[in-house]
């Protein structure tokens, strides 16, 4: 289905920006992706300022951009295809294995965007000025919709996810997060550090509750093999490096809140290292 710039906004508003634009003195220069600029993942290395039309329009953007003496607009009108959109729902429903009942409801949902085929789905600009890239992106008021389409097969997943219970990287993150919670560290009473764990989850406890003991066994073990090495190891050296400056065992013992046998204990575990 081919479009008139009549029955798509988006295509008329590029034809402005570039009579606009043209007017202005500008080199208008048209770019099939300048997605990279206005889309997540920018590299750190860029400098950038994104604008939309909650900064102004886009006769603000380019008055700007002559302001910072920028000579080149980048133009990109992004097309609507069917087909991709279509495309990417099966796939996703698929990648998240989905129900073919609630996959095929979904496209059903969407065909009322096949007579959006070929219009404009985004108008992006960018001008460069003074090492920095700025990006105007205007999406057609309709983009919204078809997106919640796409977010709302996310959720699914994330339900089933959250049925399912934890993954293992789930179990691992939380764990780890446990183990370097110095309470959790001083306690060795299982119960006491059920509830600190209860505590310190309090926000996603309606989730974590069922792996609350599962959770606190393997911080046992990250802070047994882990967290206490660690910890220990710095004190030696941190005792040793003391020591070496003048300080007696005592001395060493009261600045580090240590007991006699436990500094001798470290200093034995953790000998000084030669540098």
């Amino acid at each position: 289905m081919s479009s008139t710039v009549q029955d798509d906004p988006l295509r008329q508003e590029a034809q402005e920006v570039i009579a606009e634009a043209t007017l202005l003195g500008f080199i208008p220069y048209f770019s099939d992706d300048l997605s990279e600029l206005w889309t997540e993942g920018v590299p750190k290395d860029r400098l950038l300022l994104r604008w939309d039309t909650g900064n102004g329009s886009w006769r603000d953007f380019l008055q700007a951009g002559k302001g910072l003496g920028a000579r080149v607009i980048y133009i990109e009108t992004a097309l609507f295809h069917w087909e991709d959109v279509s495309a990417s729902l099966e796939e996703l429903g698929e990648e998240k294995g989905l129900e073919p009942s609630k996959l095929e409801e979904t496209l059903k949902e969407a065909e009322r965007f096949k007579n959006r085929e070929g219009k404009v789905q985004d108008l992006v600009l960018a001008f460069l000025a003074e090492g920095v890239w700025h990006v105007y992106h205007h999406p057609a008021d309709w983009v919204s919709q078809y997106q919640t389409l796409l977010s709302g097969l996310e959720e699914e997943e994330e339900i089933a996810e959250e049925e399912s219970g934890l993954s293992e990287e789930e179990l691992e993150r939380y764990s780890h997060q446990l183990a370097q919670c110095l309470p959790f560290g001083r306690s060795e009473k299982k119960n006491i550090r059920r509830e600190i764990a209860r505590r310190l989850f309090k926000d996603r406890l309606e989730r974590l509750e069922p792996h609350i003991e599962e959770i606190v066994e393997t911080a046992i073990g990250i802070f047994e093999t882990e967290v206490r090495p660690n910890k220990e190891r710095a004190l030696a050296q941190e005792a040793h490096r003391l020591m070496e400056g003048g300080l007696s065992r005592r001395k060493v013992g009261e600045r580090l809140n240590l007991s006699w046998q436990k500094l001798n204990r470290l200093l034995l575990d953790f000998p000084c290292q030669e540098t």
